[in-house]
């Protein structure tokens, strides 16, 4: 077609809780975005890896609370996205066993996230935990572990500290 491409030329890659098995590899992911993010889960676990998201509307990697990918961030480039991490949507999270191990991709929480009451979320040593505004609270009914280390600790921060993770905000 004529003209050039641009973030949110088209809509996302879209996996749903019925989406098991799925793998990303070796793939580069471009222009998309127009729903916001180049790759969207709800309810999904993939597997991404040596993946390029590049110049796409809204975050590489949108997310609800249901879902755990399993992120190779040292395979992974983001690149002029306007959010370059995986964005997790505000929510509840009501897993037992739910678990944020990604090392290499931050996680940029969007909205307020709940680990509901009976639900437990453990938080890796070394993961990068962004919050996008003074609003944006992660609340505990449930049970968090995040035991980091001397030499991986878990950062909690805003989404405007560069200084740990890069520039997760934008392009």
């Amino acid at each position: 077609g004529s003209g050039s491409p641009a973030p949110g030329n088209w809509g996302y890659i879209h996996l749903r809780s019925t989406s098991t098995d799925s793998v990303i590899s070796h793939s580069v992911i471009r222009y998309g975005g127009y729903y916001g993010g180049g790759i969207r889960l709800q309810s999904a676990s993939p597997t991404i890896s040596n993946t390029t998201l590049t110049w796409n509307n809204g975050y590489a990697i949108r997310a609800d609370t249901s879902s755990y990918p399993v992120i190779d961030g040292h395979t992974l480039i983001l690149e002029n996205n306007e959010g370059n991490g995986l964005q997790i949507e505000g929510g509840t999270i009501t897993a037992s066993n739910a678990r944020w191990s990604n090392r290499g991709i931050d996680y940029a929480l969007t909205g307020d996230v709940t680990i509901g009451s009976g639900a437990s979320l453990t938080i890796d040593p070394g993961v990068i935990v962004k919050l996008s505004g003074a609003y944006t609270d992660l609340i505990v009914d449930g049970r968090l572990r995040a035991q980091g280390t001397a030499e991986n600790p878990i950062y909690f921060t805003s989404i405007n500290d560069d200084t740990v993770g890069g520039h997760t905000g934008g392009s």
